[in-house]
């Protein structure tokens, strides 16, 4: 009599599943890994992105305020009288007067064909920078002469800021640490000017290093005024319009 043999089916023996678990679990981590990497890359892609960002808007407003500062002394809630540019002040490392400052209701008022009682207020700004806890800080106040209650508003401009030193030139074509500063003229019938031919600031920061930038003071070449030294009110309305809006997430 004739056998037959029929073959019997088997399963994976234990090694087998052992191999195939071990290449799906080396699989999923590379794939995880690789996630995580494209991630991070993202993030820090993102915030150097933005990093630079703030780093360029510093260097738009301290190019607008430096080269827009003007002959204009001010007095402070006490009466005292402060010279357009002024290092003295401990908290700042620079406070100073600077023009172009814009107003939304001169705008209205120039685009209102009919009579406006829109109030405008001055297009001068009194501006000081300071560093604070590696945080480059821009204030400026509503109004040139101040009272006592008059605050500043304050913007963080950029942060991871080391250091900051200023050097000023001056009409003679020699740097000077702080302003004013002593200078003698050669010239005994010329009025020194009150203000730099040029600011040179240097910032020392943590992710980009040392910032060096020379901003020329176009006001220093422009002759002044009869009356320049007067620091009469600023007349104007604080709640007007306003360039310096702060940065996202800062207070105004």
């Amino acid at each position: 009599m004739k056998r037959s043999f029929v073959s019997q089916p088997r399963g994976f023996t234990l090694l087998e599943v052992l191999i195939a678990i071990t290449i799906t679990a080396l699989l999923g981590t590379g794939a995880f890994w690789l996630l995580t990497q494209s991630l991070d890359t993202r993030d820090r892609v993102e915030a150097r992105a933005d990093l630079l960002q703030r780093l360029q808007r510093m260097d738009r407003l301290l190019a607008q305020d430096f080269s827009q500062i003007v002959d204009r002394p001010i007095r402070d809630g006490f009466g005292d009288e402060f010279p357009p540019v002024y290092t003295g002040e401990s908290t700042f490392l620079v406070e100073f007067t600077r023009t172009g400052w814009r107003d939304a209701a001169a705008l209205l008022q120039a685009l209102d064909t009919e009579e406006s009682l829109l109030i405008t207020r001055s297009q001068l700004q009194r501006v000081a920078w300071r560093l604070e806890e590696e945080s480059l800080h821009r204030d400026y106040w509503p109004v040139l002469d101040r009272a006592q209650d008059t605050e500043a508003r304050s913007q963080k401009v950029l942060e991871g800021v080391e250091d900051v030193a200023l050097r000023f030139l001056t009409q003679s074509n020699q740097w000077s640490d702080t302003w004013p500063a002593t200078e003698v003229s050669s010239n005994p019938e010329q009025t020194p000017s009150r203000l730099p031919k040029a600011i040179e600031i240097v910032i020392r920061t943590v992710a980009f290093g040392e910032i060096r930038r020379v901003f020329p003071v176009a006001g220093s070449f422009v002759p002044p005024p009869a009356n320049a030294g007067a620091s009469g009110g600023d007349s104007g309305n604080p709640d007007g319009g306003d360039e310096n809006e702060p940065l996202e997430g800062e207070g105004g």
